[in-house]
């Protein structure tokens, strides 16, 4: 960088009597800061500034720095070899040169030739098949108005105006913009390296370090996308307001903040396996990103979590055993499989996993017929239009049963009282969807009662069983090494079934020799006698010890259950207990983290599939990234055992 009596011998005789060094500073910042404008008037065979700026560069100086045009043209006379070389990263423009900037910059008659202190330009300066330079001349350019929304040097939230420009390439038809260029109508993102900022729509810019911080507020506190817009929005309004400016078009939507959590958790997973994110360009912004959430999904579902053989101190310990091992010890691991009642829409038909079109449909397309039978169970007639029921009287009684309860005044205070008292996100123990209520949950109607609070003879009218309401899935289905670290989830659809969890801890490990030594879960009793029923499975978990945990053996099961007393008391293996007599492992671990995966009950309650999944693995991946970090700090030395994947 030039000093400032190098920069004053650079100058033309008379310059420096016609402007002062502070006009002489601001006009070498702007230069600086613009260059990437200035460059698309070079001539692709050099490289060099060019002679005289354009006429509408030339112009917005003057307005901005408030001097003659002649002055103007002998600044960048003189310096103009200076800033053509000056380091970009040192340049800083205050708050009110930045509102003089977009003031004239948006004054500029032609629109692609409007400018703001916010300017985002493609990272390359030649095509990347011909080679041809990015140029105002040889180039279809296009400059569109944008907002940016980014984090402040002081630890606040901004947003502003700015303008994103795109070029086409005459010749190989490729349009290149801030973050991608589209070929084949593919977004094909320029490199793995995850951008500063990421283009989320045409025309808004998120700063990475701000959809971190997205991030970081759902993974600690539970925060909602329209919480986190909520934030942003009003720390822009704030901002707006001391400055006098108007903050109602600089908004940002819940559906805009999800988008930037979407892209950035996807770029971070493009530049750890070294791939280069690919995204459709037709469809709308959802479209695009749906296709790359489900490949993620199914991804995670065929290669498993990346903890998966996650181990450390806590969750493994060395058990003594002779002639085996290293120096007589073999490492003796533990985990823990537990289901939380965490769930999403699906489809009526039991156990159906298809998608549903939409988070307000009943089925999914495949079963989209049954919506025109009768919700009364056992019922096969058709509906009659406007109802969900058929002509018979008793099953339209029901129906208008629970239209009227539903429309009943002290139902809707009694729902709405229940919503404040079960849904606030600072109370992360909750644990059920159930404790969130959704005036489409009354799965059960009596039109008898007509609201009275009189209980029925146990031998008296029982309410006709409905499917009025959407279903949802049964639970989440969790592996949690003892140290808390999640080695997989799985989403079971009618049931915690017995089976069902047998083959997610098969999906999970694979590979027989990928089993923990230890499987603690609640109802262990139930596993091995359903794995007894199959000498398969006999032999796939023959070298696991299945105990129930200490509280549920201690709390949940009978004395009686001499089966379960037999098979499954912890107290059975020594190897459980340490030297003192303390448990080597904490089989509690499971309902710790149930507590922080309920947290998400009220975001995740009304998410389609393919967010659904991508949003839980997302949040699972910077839980254990951040508590395998902690245990590096804590001296836990966390690893990865080496998988037998492949043919049993």
């Amino acid at each position: 960088m030039l000093s400032l009596g190098a920069i004053c011998n650079l100058l033309p005789p008379g310059v420096l009597e016609s402007c002062s060094l502070p006009e002489v500073d601001l006009f070498i910042r702007l230069c600086v800061h613009f260059r990437r404008e200035i460059k698309l008037h070079v001539p692709p065979e050099s490289d060099r500034p060019p002679y005289k700026l354009p006429t509408y560069l030339h112009e917005f100086l003057v307005g901005v720095l408030r001097i003659d045009s002649p002055l103007v043209e002998a600044l960048w006379k003189g310096l103009q070899d200076a800033v053509w070389d000056w380091p970009v990263d040192q340049i800083r423009l205050t708050d009110e040169e930045t509102s003089r900037i977009n003031l004239v910059g948006s004054a500029i008659v032609k629109a692609d030739e409007r400018l703001a202190a916010c300017m985002f330009y493609p990272p390359i300066e030649a095509c990347l098949v011909c080679d041809s330079k990015l140029s105002s001349k040889s180039y279809s350019k296009s400059r569109v108005r944008v907002r940016f929304y980014s984090t402040t040097g002081s630890g606040g939230l901004n947003a502003t105006k700015g303008y994103s420009t795109s070029f086409k390439c005459r010749d190989c038809k490729i349009r290149y913009y801030h973050n991608y260029y589209i070929d084949d109508n593919i977004r094909i993102f320029y490199s793995p390296e995850v951008p500063r900022v990421v283009q989320i729509e045409d025309h808004a810019f998120v700063e990475t370090e701000l959809s971190e911080l997205f991030t970081s507020l759902m993974l600690f506190a539970w925060v909602s996308s329209q919480n986190c817009a909520n934030i942003l929005n009003a720390s822009v309004k704030r901002t707006c307001a001391m400055s006098l400016n108007n903050s109602d078009d600089l908004s940002i939507s819940s559906e805009q903040v999800f988008r930037a959590f979407v892209l950035n958790g996807l770029l971070r997973e493009c530049y750890e396996q070294g791939t280069t994110l690919l995204l459709p360009d037709l469809g709308d912004h959802d479209d695009r990103l749906k296709a790359a959430m489900e490949f993620r999904t199914r991804s995670i579902i065929a290669n498993g979590q990346r903890e998966r053989m996650h181990a450390c101190n806590k969750c493994e310990k060395p058990l003594p055993l002779e002639g085996s091992g290293h120096c007589g010890l073999q490492p003796f691991r533990a985990c823990v499989t537990d289901g939380i009642s965490l769930g999403r829409p699906c489809c009526k038909v039991h156990n159906c996993t298809a998608p549903l079109p939409t988070n307000r449909a009943h089925f999914c397309v495949e079963h989209e017929a049954l919506k025109a039978m009768c919700v009364i169970a056992g019922c096969s007639s058709k509906v009659e239009a406007g109802f969900q029921t058929c002509a018979e009287p008793a099953h339209r009684s029901v129906e208008t049963y629970r239209k009227e309860r539903g429309k009943a005044f002290f139902q809707l205070s009694a729902r709405l009282k229940n919503q404040f008292n079960s849904t606030q996100l600072a109370n992360s123990l909750a644990t059920k969807a159930d404790d969130v209520p959704d005036i489409e949950d009354e799965n059960y109607s009596n039109p008898n009662t007509h609201g009275s609070d009189t209980r029925k003879s146990e031998s008296g009218n029982r309410p006709r069983k409905t499917n009025f309401a959407r279903r949802r899935t049964h639970n989440e289905q969790l592996v949690v090494a003892c140290c808390g670290v999640i080695l997989g989830r799985a989403t079971m659809y009618g049931a915690e079934a017995i089976s069902g969890v047998k083959d997610f801890l098969k999906s999970v490990f694979d590979h027989p020799r990928d089993l923990p030594n230890v499987i603690f879960y609640d109802n262990n009793c139930q596993l091995q006698s359903h794995l007894r029923s199959d000498p398969k499975d006999v032999d796939y978990f023959k070298d696991v010890i299945l105990p129930v945990d200490v509280f549920h053996f201690k709390s949940k099961h009978s004395v009686t259950d001499e089966f379960c007393q037999k098979h499954c008391n912890p107290a059975m293996w020594p190897e459980l207990v340490d030297d003192e007599g303390k448990w080597k492992f904490n089989s509690s671990i499971a309902e710790q983290v149930n507590a922080w995966l309920g947290g998400y009950l009220s975001i995740v309650r009304d998410m389609l599939a393919y967010r659904y999944d991508f949003f839980l693995d997302e949040m699972i991946k910077r839980r254990n990234e951040m508590m395998v970090e902690r245990q590096w700090d804590n001296g836990d030395i966390p690893y990865h055992i080496p998988s037998h994947r492949g043919p049993v």
